[in-house]
């Protein structure tokens, strides 16, 4: 998964086996919305032209418009939202490896959650309750 948040346009892009979720989705705000397929990529895309919806997702989220790559928070959401927030980001930024998986070196399943946001690899950590280590960038399961 991919995104950006401009001052103006909010843009979101899944792997093309859920468009269906993004034509959900467009379909609540604008059936006239056009998904494009991102170029060299599986991904497919849709983009929001509002500054009011730019205004409420950033409140929602604690940002600010621009590259959030590293600051990136736990949006504020009542609490039984929690796990469907963390499974929609791992569903973006996770990963689940086996044994048997020769890729790996690793002799037990693991899962793993990327970001370069401390704070959001600390508020998973501590919403999940389960054991982890966490490294500078991947939680890990």
């Amino acid at each position: 998964s991919d995104g950006s948040i401009t001052k103006s346009t909010i843009s979101i892009y899944i792997h093309k086996k859920d468009k269906a979720l993004l034509t959900k989705l467009k379909d609540n705000f604008c059936a006239d919305l056009i998904i494009k397929n991102k170029k060299n990529s599986s991904l497919v895309g849709l983009s929001f032209s509002s500054s009011k919806i730019v205004e409420d997702v950033c409140k929602l989220l604690q940002i600010q418009p621009g590259a959030k790559f590293d600051i990136v928070k736990f949006p504020l959401i009542e609490e039984k939202y929690n796990y469907a927030f963390i499974r929609g980001f791992f569903d973006g930024d996770g990963s689940v490896s086996s044994p048997k998986d020769t890729r790996t070196r690793f002799p037990y399943p693991r899962c793993t959650i990327t970001t370069t946001s401390n704070e959001m690899r600390e508020s998973i950590k501590n919403k999940m309750g389960i054991p982890c280590s966490n490294s500078d960038i991947t939680l890990e399961y």
